[in-house]
């Protein structure tokens, strides 16, 4: 039993590492791919550039947290919460380890 339960634990980090690569990668991504056009996103639209970027594995997961953090709004800006920071994108990410408000900040 504590072998099974070493191994589910192996498997559950390898997957969370694997998602946080993804996460990165998406990323890095959008921060150097320039300007693009604000698109709202339904939930029937958002696998075909998922894809296009390398995120097709897990793809429920992905679109279940696109829609549940952005609503698929590539534009939303969300903020500030109680420490200043705002919150970007599909992914809505945090201005304050990533991209600032007015440009590149934090590690952007």
């Amino acid at each position: 039993r504590r072998q099974t339960c070493v191994i589910v634990q192996i498997n559950l980090l390898q997957e969370t590492k694997m998602m946080l690569q993804t996460v990165i990668l998406a990323v890095a991504l959008v921060t150097i791919s320039g300007p693009v056009a604000a698109i709202v996103y339904n939930l029937c639209q958002l696998p075909e550039p998922l894809t296009i970027y390398g995120i097709d594995t897990n793809m429920p997961d992905w679109l279940c947290l696109i829609m549940a953090a952005s609503g698929g709004n590539t534009t939303l800006v969300a903020g500030p919460n109680s420490i200043g920071s705002y919150f970007y994108g599909l992914f809505q990410i945090s201005s304050r380890y990533w991209c600032g408000l007015n440009g590149p900040g934090g590690d952007c």
